[in-house]
């Protein structure tokens, strides 16, 4: 479930982005750092938002406080401290083909996409509309696609395979292979919840 409330982060993560050095951040993060008002500027879902770690909240691009879901919120900050300046692998892999992932993504982990996959079973272009309001670019998996990036080294793919006469409709989600070098999986695991919440969203 979406926690909807004011986000309350544990201190812990912006004293980590905070001892971090900015410079290092944009490289490892492909972010920009603006030194007059200390503030990280992050492509988030095909949003830019500030991120600003002295008084620890996210603002918009016209400087109004936001308050982000702990989804979002928690993986803007672990990917800024945890990001690794390298390139794309160039192949895509399912969640659960990641280290340790075919044990965590399943029961309570298992991505949120049974209302979406209700939603968009047989509305390809409704699909496609709600990826393109997220920043999303039309793909050829599946039935139908696009490409998101959930942040500057995080592409995310999102396959929808339509209802038909025999199978359910089904929504799936692939990443590059260096994803695990960004994120753990737990913030996997929400990063496309709340992505999965947008896109319904945008229905």
């Amino acid at each position: 479930m979406r926690d909807d409330s004011p986000c309350k982060l544990d201190a812990v993560h912006w004293q980590r982005l905070r001892g971090r050095a900015p410079e290092d951040v944009m490289v490892r993060s492909q972010c920009d750092y603006c030194e007059s008002s200390g503030y990280y500027e992050v492509d988030f879902l095909g949003s830019m938002m500030q991120v600003d770690p002295l008084h620890e909240r996210f603002l918009s691009p016209r400087g109004e406080v936001i308050d982000l879901p702990m989804e979002g919120a928690l993986a803007i900050l672990v990917y800024l401290v945890e990001a690794q300046n390298i390139p794309l692998a160039g192949h895509l892999v399912s969640a659960k083909d990641l280290q340790g992932g075919e044990m965590f993504f399943r029961g309570p982990h298992s991505f949120p996409v049974a209302s979406l996959e209700q939603a968009f079973g047989e509305d390809k272009e409704g699909f496609l509309a709600a990826g393109k309001k997220c920043g999303g670019v039309a793909g050829t998996l599946g039935d139908a696609s696009f490409q998101v990036m959930a942040f500057p080294r995080v592409p995310v793919q999102v396959l929808l395979w339509l209802t038909d006469e025999v199978f359910p409709a089904r929504i799936s989600f692939l990443f590059d292979a260096t994803i695990e070098h960004h994120l753990p999986l737990d913030v996997i695991f929400g990063l496309v919840s709340e992505l999965c919440f947008r896109l319904g969203d945008m229905r």
